[in-house]
Protein backbone atom coordinates (compact mmCIF):
# COMPACT_ATOMS: atom_id res chain seq x y z
CA UNK A 1 0.00 0.00 0.00
CA UNK A 2 1.61 3.30 -1.14
CA UNK A 3 -0.05 6.47 -0.18
CA UNK A 4 1.24 9.59 -1.85
CA UNK A 5 0.75 13.18 -1.48
CA UNK A 6 0.28 16.33 -3.59
CA UNK A 7 2.45 18.67 -0.91
CA UNK A 8 5.23 16.99 -1.39
CA UNK A 9 5.09 15.07 1.84
CA UNK A 10 7.08 11.84 1.63
CA UNK A 11 5.03 8.96 0.29
CA UNK A 12 3.54 6.32 3.34
CA UNK A 13 4.10 3.21 2.50
CA UNK A 14 3.55 -0.23 4.30
CA UNK A 15 3.90 -3.97 2.75
CA UNK A 16 2.35 -7.23 4.19
CA UNK A 17 4.12 -9.79 5.41
CA UNK A 18 2.40 -13.15 5.28
CA UNK A 19 4.79 -15.54 7.38
CA UNK A 20 4.53 -12.88 9.58
CA UNK A 21 1.00 -12.21 9.69
CA UNK A 22 1.23 -8.45 9.84
CA UNK A 23 1.93 -5.64 8.14
CA UNK A 24 4.91 -3.18 8.37
CA UNK A 25 5.32 0.46 7.21
CA UNK A 26 8.53 1.03 5.45
CA UNK A 27 9.54 3.99 7.56
CA UNK A 28 12.03 6.47 5.51
CA UNK A 29 15.29 5.70 6.26
CA UNK A 30 14.31 2.20 4.52
CA UNK A 31 13.22 3.39 1.62
CA UNK A 32 16.80 2.26 -0.54
CA UNK A 33 16.05 -1.58 1.14
CA UNK A 34 15.47 -3.52 -1.58
CA UNK A 35 11.79 -4.02 -2.78
CA UNK A 36 10.99 -8.01 -2.01
CA UNK A 37 14.70 -9.35 -2.72
CA UNK A 38 14.23 -6.87 -6.32
CA UNK A 39 16.41 -4.27 -7.79
CA UNK A 40 14.21 -2.05 -6.75
CA UNK A 41 13.79 0.07 -4.18
CA UNK A 42 10.96 0.90 -1.84
CA UNK A 43 11.62 4.57 -3.02
CA UNK A 44 11.82 2.94 -6.63
CA UNK A 45 7.94 1.98 -6.15
CA UNK A 46 6.37 5.28 -4.78
CA UNK A 47 6.26 8.57 -6.78
CA UNK A 48 8.31 11.32 -5.86
CA UNK A 49 7.31 15.06 -6.17
CA UNK A 50 8.87 17.13 -8.66
CA UNK A 51 9.74 20.05 -6.07
CA UNK A 52 12.10 18.03 -4.48
CA UNK A 53 14.77 17.85 -6.97
CA UNK A 54 16.24 20.68 -9.78
CA UNK A 55 15.26 20.12 -13.01
CA UNK A 56 17.78 21.06 -16.00
CA UNK A 57 16.61 19.58 -19.88
CA UNK A 58 19.62 18.42 -21.60
CA UNK A 59 18.66 17.93 -24.89
CA UNK A 60 15.98 16.06 -27.60
CA UNK A 61 16.74 12.81 -28.59
CA UNK A 62 14.58 9.62 -30.39
CA UNK A 63 14.81 6.20 -28.67
CA UNK A 64 13.22 3.59 -30.71
CA UNK A 65 11.98 6.16 -33.15
CA UNK A 66 9.94 7.98 -30.09
CA UNK A 67 11.27 11.85 -29.69
CA UNK A 68 11.95 12.14 -26.01
CA UNK A 69 13.10 15.48 -24.52
CA UNK A 70 16.25 14.21 -21.37
CA UNK A 71 16.19 15.41 -18.40
CA UNK A 72 18.70 15.68 -15.79
CA UNK A 73 17.36 15.67 -11.66
CA UNK A 74 19.55 16.84 -9.21
CA UNK A 75 18.25 16.09 -5.92
CA UNK A 76 17.58 19.29 -3.23
CA UNK A 77 18.30 17.17 -0.04
CA UNK A 78 20.77 13.98 0.50
CA UNK A 79 19.61 10.74 -1.55
CA UNK A 80 21.07 7.40 -2.73
CA UNK A 81 20.90 8.25 -5.97
CA UNK A 82 21.68 12.30 -6.25
CA UNK A 83 21.52 12.35 -10.16
CA UNK A 84 18.90 10.74 -12.13
CA UNK A 85 18.43 11.42 -16.02
CA UNK A 86 15.04 10.39 -17.86
CA UNK A 87 14.05 10.50 -21.42
CA UNK A 88 10.97 11.40 -21.48
CA UNK A 89 8.34 11.25 -24.01
CA UNK A 90 7.94 14.73 -25.68
CA UNK A 91 4.36 15.37 -25.84
CA UNK A 92 3.09 12.33 -23.53
CA UNK A 93 4.96 13.07 -20.52
CA UNK A 94 6.23 9.42 -19.37
CA UNK A 95 9.21 7.72 -19.42
CA UNK A 96 11.06 5.54 -21.27
CA UNK A 97 14.10 5.71 -19.33
CA UNK A 98 15.72 6.27 -16.34
CA UNK A 99 19.59 6.52 -15.06
CA UNK A 100 20.29 6.79 -11.28
CA UNK A 101 23.83 7.85 -10.40
CA UNK A 102 25.28 7.29 -7.10
CA UNK A 103 27.09 10.12 -4.75
CA UNK A 104 29.85 9.17 -6.21
CA UNK A 105 28.74 10.47 -9.78
CA UNK A 106 29.03 6.79 -11.47
CA UNK A 107 25.96 4.84 -13.26
CA UNK A 108 24.34 2.92 -10.73
CA UNK A 109 21.00 1.76 -11.91
CA UNK A 110 18.94 1.94 -15.57
CA UNK A 111 15.36 2.12 -15.85
CA UNK A 112 13.90 0.64 -19.26
CA UNK A 113 10.34 0.69 -19.95
CA UNK A 114 10.15 -1.64 -22.48
CA UNK A 115 6.41 -1.37 -23.08
CA UNK A 116 3.73 1.10 -22.20
CA UNK A 117 -0.24 0.35 -23.13
CA UNK A 118 -3.34 2.02 -22.85
CA UNK A 119 -5.66 0.74 -20.46
CA UNK A 120 -9.49 2.70 -20.97
CA UNK A 121 -7.49 5.51 -22.37
CA UNK A 122 -4.63 5.82 -19.77
CA UNK A 123 -1.19 5.10 -20.12
CA UNK A 124 0.22 2.78 -17.82
CA UNK A 125 3.32 0.50 -17.80
CA UNK A 126 2.90 -3.11 -18.89
CA UNK A 127 6.51 -4.39 -18.53
CA UNK A 128 9.73 -2.73 -16.72
CA UNK A 129 13.29 -3.88 -16.33
CA UNK A 130 15.40 -2.29 -13.38
CA UNK A 131 18.66 -3.62 -13.86
CA UNK A 132 21.51 -3.08 -11.06
CA UNK A 133 25.40 -1.94 -12.84
CA UNK A 134 26.85 -2.44 -9.76
CA UNK A 135 25.51 -5.91 -8.45
CA UNK A 136 24.79 -7.31 -12.47
CA UNK A 137 21.63 -8.45 -11.96
CA UNK A 138 18.38 -7.29 -13.21
CA UNK A 139 14.33 -7.38 -12.19
CA UNK A 140 11.80 -7.77 -14.34
CA UNK A 141 8.08 -6.67 -13.49
CA UNK A 142 4.91 -7.02 -15.90
CA UNK A 143 1.72 -5.59 -15.75
CA UNK A 144 -1.00 -8.10 -16.99
CA UNK A 145 -4.27 -7.84 -15.25
CA UNK A 146 -5.06 -3.67 -14.69
CA UNK A 147 -8.58 -2.16 -14.76
CA UNK A 148 -9.65 1.04 -13.59
CA UNK A 149 -13.09 1.90 -12.30
CA UNK A 150 -13.65 -1.25 -10.24
CA UNK A 151 -16.02 0.01 -7.84
CA UNK A 152 -13.91 -0.75 -4.66
CA UNK A 153 -14.95 0.53 -0.92
CA UNK A 154 -12.38 3.07 0.40
CA UNK A 155 -12.04 0.99 3.38
CA UNK A 156 -10.21 -1.44 1.45
CA UNK A 157 -6.71 0.69 1.51
CA UNK A 158 -6.16 0.26 5.27
CA UNK A 159 -2.90 -1.57 6.84
CA UNK A 160 -5.64 -3.49 8.32
CA UNK A 161 -7.07 -4.88 4.89
CA UNK A 162 -3.83 -5.93 4.11
CA UNK A 163 -3.88 -8.31 7.17
CA UNK A 164 -7.19 -9.72 6.33
CA UNK A 165 -6.73 -10.01 2.54
CA UNK A 166 -9.52 -9.65 -0.25
CA UNK A 167 -13.15 -10.59 1.18
CA UNK A 168 -14.56 -13.37 -1.22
Amino acid sequence: LSISYEDGKADDQFIYLPALKRTKRIASDNKNDSFMGSDFTYDDMGSRHPDLDTHTILRRETVQGVPTIVVQSESKSAQEYPKTISWIVDGQWYGMKKEFYDKSGKLAKTLVIDEIKTVDGIHIIGDMTMSNLTKRTSTRIRMDDVRFDVDLDERFFSERQMQIGPRR
